[in-house]
């Protein structure tokens, strides 16, 4: 198996891609989140500095790591940011997601496997359920990040979408190919 983290996608989204990442929910029942996201977005200089409020809230605020959360109704997202602030990666994924397409940032959840168990003698790895895993990524002109939960706490990695992106969640630092 090999990864290429370095990988360098086009470093602009196409109109179908675009259009798709700033789709919201049909009959969008989330008007307290929604209002949330508007009135962060107004208080941040840059669409980076709004991700970096948006990571910054689940770090801060009392939310919590689950994998048997509460069930949502029908206003799952404002039940979630407000209520009971349980759940496991997809949730926090898809919120972040949410409150980016609010703010008119381009952002998908992608879900896949983080890691695995190596077996060097016989030269495979063995990848389990339990390392199923959800992420966000953000589309931002000319760049793109990734913002992944890893079970308790939100870190930042590379992103397929676009330039690599490396740092603590404390300070978010966006690299560009010219910086490379």
């Amino acid at each position: 198996m090999r990864s290429y983290l370095r990988h360098q996608s086009d470093l602009e989204l196409s109109a179908p891609l675009r259009a798709r990442a700033l789709q919201l929910p049909e009959g969008n029942q989330n008007p307290r989140t929604a209002a949330l996201a508007a009135q962060m977005r107004a208080a941040a200089a840059s669409d980076m500095d709004y991700a970096t409020a948006v990571l910054r809230l689940f770090r801060q605020e009392p939310f919590y790591y689950t994998l048997t959360p509460p069930a949502l109704g029908d206003e799952s997202i404002d039940e979630f940011m407000f209520t009971t602030r349980e759940g496991f990666c997809g949730h926090y994924a898809g919120i972040f997601v949410y409150m980016m397409r609010e703010a008119g940032i381009p952002a998908r959840v992608v879900v896949g496997y983080q890691g695995g168990e190596y077996n060097p003698y016989e030269d495979y790895t063995l990848v389990y359920q339990y390392n199923a895993h959800a992420w966000a990524e953000v589309w931002f002109e000319g760049r793109a990040g990734c913002a992944s939960i890893p079970r308790r706490r939100w870190r930042l990695s590379a992103s397929p979408w676009g330039s690599s992106l490396s740092s603590p969640i404390s300070r978010v630092s966006w690299r560009t190919p010219a910086s490379r």
